[in-house]
């Protein structure tokens, strides 16, 4: 979603959306959050942070919530329910959103909810009235390198214009011919150059220029005239691939249908709605996934423990042998062992029993005896969780590839 497309999102969401009252708030995913909103009707405002595609439109689709809310939206309900949107505006030439709220009974927007739609950059933060954090989407940290900090206290900073790089309302001529004398002036540097183009719109730029920064300069500055006048047109581009594209500019760069829209909040969910069912399915499979993982997991090592414990209760068979043994012996008290002819064993070979020097002979055959029975009950206990475990892990099994072969959340 690139800058003209967002502007004139804005401006037709700015016209639906102004004074509806937030009456629940959603969060489907670790991106992507659901605002409810009540203007004469339901409304339902996506705000997705996704790296790939962030995005915001209204939808009509319906999605599976958690049991329990997660941090961002439990801190959201606190803070949002029933409170009005003031206003929606979208910082110039940028891809940030603001969501400006008004608590009944105060004069003024109290509450400030920045969606930034930048790529890895990406986040959905609440400021109060003096920009200092409330809560965020997504945490990071201040020792982070490369990005900014954006932690609860802290005073929100703008994301730094890279010194390489230019909004549309900086955009010189002479920018352009340094492009052109360094034979890049292609779809990639326009990208890269001026921000918050789209892969389209900048193929679209070079396509119509021609490799001169004057056409390419124009065609840029009357994008910026109707961006300022809020008189943005987009048109629909399909593909002969059936490929869609939103575009300020008619696509002549490829083949395929042009479509204009009466309404860009229309095309836009049009656009992206076919691709929630996808992305919503790919996150509760990742979620169940990871559940059913960790439960088999947790399964195995009981197994293997209640393996181990079997082995150990087997090596007690014995001691039914040894009890009886022992009975028909003759050995002083205090002896710690007593070596007799095992009568149970075909060539009649000798066999060593410890003893416990403290107890008689009697009391060591009662000893062995006890350990036997609780050995037998033992393994009849351990073999009846181990059937147990195989069943839930042949289950859980069964599960994992039911989520695999899902087409549909």
């Amino acid at each position: 979603m690139d800058i003209f497309v967002l502007k004139a999102l804005v401006d037709e969401l700015r016209q639906h959306l102004c004074g509806a009252v937030v009456s629940k708030v959603f969060q489907m995913s670790p991106d992507d959050l659901l605002l409810r909103l009540w203007r004469h009707q339901d409304l339902r405002l996506l705000l997705s942070a996704q790296a790939a595609e962030p995005r915001l439109h209204l939808t009509t689709a319906r999605f599976r919530n958690p049991p329990q809310p997660p941090r961002f939206a439990a801190f959201l309900r606190a803070h949002l329910t029933q409170v009005r949107l003031y206003d929606i505006t979208v910082q110039p030439y940028e891809r940030v959103v603001s969501l400006s709220w008004e608590r009944p009974g105060e004069p003024g927007p109290a509450l400030r909810l920045l969606h930034t739609l930048q790529g890895q950059q990406a986040n959905i933060i609440l400021l109060d009235t003096h920009d200092v954090i409330l809560d965020a989407l997504k945490y990071v940290p201040a020792q982070s390198p490369s990005r900014r900090a954006i932690l609860p206290g802290q005073l929100y900073q703008p994301l730094p214009l890279p010194s390489q790089r230019c909004l549309v309302s900086g955009l010189t001529v002479e920018a352009l011919q340094q492009l052109r004398a360094q034979g890049i002036l292609d779809a990639a540097h326009l990208q890269r150059l001026v921000v918050g183009l789209s892969p389209v719109c900048a193929t679209e730029l070079a396509h119509r220029s021609q490799g001169e920064p004057q056409v390419c300069w124009e065609l840029l500055q009357e994008l910026r005239q109707h961006y300022e006048q809020g008189t943005l047109t987009l048109s629909l581009c399909t593909t002969l691939e059936g490929a869609k594209h939103l575009s300020a500019l008619p696509l002549t760069h490829c083949a395929g249908t042009i479509t204009e829209i009466s309404s860009v909040q229309d095309a836009v969910a049009a656009l992206y709605e076919p691709c929630l069912g996808g992305t919503m399915l790919a996150y509760l499979r990742s979620t169940v996934q990871k559940t059913v993982r960790q439960r088999l997991h947790k399964l195995h090592h009981k197994m293997t423990n209640l393996a181990q414990d079997r082995r150990k209760l087997e090596s007690y068979l014995p001691y039914q042998r040894y009890g009886t043994l022992l009975v028909a012996q003759h050995v002083p008290r205090g002896a710690t062992s007593a070596t007799v002819v095992d009568y149970y064993s075909p060539e009649q070979t000798l066999v060593t029993i410890p003893l416990d020097s403290r107890l008689s002979l009697h009391d060591n055959a009662q000893v062995y005896f006890k350990r036997s029975r609780k050995a037998q009950h033992g393994l009849v206990k351990v073999q009846e969780l181990l059937t147990q475990c195989a069943a839930e892990e042949r289950y859980l099994e069964g599960v994992a590839q039911q989520i695999e072969q899902a087409e549909d959340w």
